[in-house]
């Protein structure tokens, strides 16, 4: 009737109350949802893109631009994936990977633990990369990595193992413009801060591997 408002009960079932109120609440959550569902095909496929990345992230490092001794001269930085991905893995500069070796590290003297790997490219080039967890030296030392090919031979210096976070975690990075393939016992020493360029105490080591991707 005019000037009156007109009241409509909605039957108590499927989830109704009866109430007004709490039924258009009801509704209106309902509708929303109901709006959302054409979307969720696109947030999953959004959501398995971010995880790929971060999967992928996860598997990749960088080995590279380090600053050595030795023979090996530095070239620039290149990232490999090291998660064994398979087929043809060619660097722009340097070419397609010829080899690979790979080994764990533990200490001897002291504790540790990580990992190397070496990547020989079809220019010859040789880019090892190691990671090491091992307590902090005491200020004046530093560790250094060596690859060792026999003992008749000198010892070839990777550099020195740096901790950007002044934690365990220690690293070194090294290209040459030769190939080392043949080059396949690592030592980590202790050196003081002396001048002296001849290794020091072997702390840490392991021996590379050669393998197939």
């Amino acid at each position: 009737m005019p000037g009156q408002s007109a009241r409509i009960t909605i039957p108590a079932c499927r989830g109704f109350s009866g109430d007004p109120d709490v039924d258009n609440r009801f509704v209106s959550r309902e509708n929303s949802f109901m709006n959302f569902r054409p979307l969720l095909p696109l947030f999953v496929l959004l959501l398995s893109a971010c995880l790929s990345s971060t999967e992928k992230e996860k598997n990749t490092v960088s080995i590279g631009t380090q600053g050595a001794t030795g023979t090996g001269d530095i070239t620039e930085e290149l990232s490999v994936v090291t998660a064994m991905p398979s087929g043809t893995i060619v660097d722009p500069v340097h070419g397609k990977e010829i080899g690979l070796a790979y080994g764990p590290l533990s200490g001897t003297s002291l504790s540790a633990n990580g990992v190397v790997s070496a990547h020989y490219l079809e220019d010859a080039t040789t880019i090892v990369g190691l990671q090491l967890n091992i307590a902090v030296p005491q200020d004046g030392w530093f560790y250094e990595a060596w690859l060792e090919k026999d003992a008749h031979t000198p010892w070839i210096s990777l550099g020195h193992l740096s901790n950007p976070l002044n934690d365990v975690r220690h690293s070194v990075r090294f290209v040459s413009k030769e190939t080392l393939n043949s080059y396949r016992t690592v030592h980590i020493t202790l050196e003081e801060d002396d001048g002296d360029s001849s290794p020091g105490t072997t702390v840490a080591g392991g021996i590379l591997k050669a393998t197939t991707r």
